[in-house]
């Protein structure tokens, strides 16, 4: 995605690609057990990776849109299949897709685009797989971490429901890189719930936000060593105030 090529390298997509052809290679399986799309449009698709799965998954016609740096990054797909575009603007789209996926995208454009791209999003499918970077997720590039109660608000608006049936058949599985275990959503029109009566919307008084084990260790290991690295001060301080106090 053209608006976020100042953060990804060729070389840094390259690095990526490993760990999202994994966590993909389990994940598509799924994506297609339950929606059986024909057509697939990846919107920040990064060297394709997702998109290499669904067509060896046997989807018959995939698009992959991102800045012109994952192009030159060793694409897993046709060059054909590639198209460079900014997410922070429409996208033109030759129609419509059966499914669309923007993986990991939104954390990387300035919250005021998120309608935007969340107007693209929508507007390339009736049901789309779609995962974000929560507030301390961290990350090369990320300026707009939001919660996945947030983002469901932005596709509600726009006649979009929650199907949480993704993150309980990948959550705990290794191979699945952990981001993708705890943000990972299809959001589903009125249209694609009529042609999946199997996929079931996630209660309106229920929340999607969830923090996985990963992150939350993270987090924890990272106050620690904070906590351990001011500790000397911390004692020194209360070491000069005391002998300041017992002088007095």
């Amino acid at each position: 995605m053209a608006a976020t090529s100042t953060y990804y390298s060729p070389e840094l997509y390259a690095k990526q690609r490993a760990g999202s052809h994994r966590s993909a290679a389990i994940t598509v399986p799924y994506v297609m057990e339950l929606l059986r799309p024909r057509s697939v449009v990846d919107i920040g698709c990064g060297v394709g990776t997702w998109l290499a799965e669904f067509i060896a998954a046997g989807v018959e016609e995939c698009r992959g849109i991102d800045g012109a740096s994952a192009r030159d990054a060793e694409l897993k797909i046709p060059v054909a299949c590639f198209a460079v575009g900014d997410m922070t603007a429409p996208l033109a789209l030759p129609h419509r897709y059966d499914l669309a996926v923007s993986l990991e995208v939104a954390e990387h454009l300035p919250a005021d685009a998120a309608e935007i791209y969340i107007d693209s999003v929508t507007a390339a499918a009736p049901v789309i797989l779609f995962s974000a970077a929560i507030p301390q997720q961290g990350g090369p590039g990320h300026i707009n971490e939001q919660w996945q109660d947030f983002w469901r608000e932005k596709f509600s608006a726009r006649g979009f429901e929650a199907v949480d049936a993704i993150r309980p058949l990948i959550w705990g599985n290794a191979e699945v890189a952990w981001w993708y275990q705890q943000n990972t959503i299809i959001y589903a029109s009125s249209e694609a719930l009529a042609a999946h009566p199997h996929l079931s919307p996630v209660p309106k008084e229920r929340s999607l936000n969830l923090v996985h084990p990963s992150l939350y260790e993270r987090q924890l290991n990272m106050g620690l060593r904070r906590t351990l690295e001011t500790l000397p001060r911390l004692v020194a301080h209360a070491v000069k105030s005391q002998m300041r106090r017992r002088a007095t």
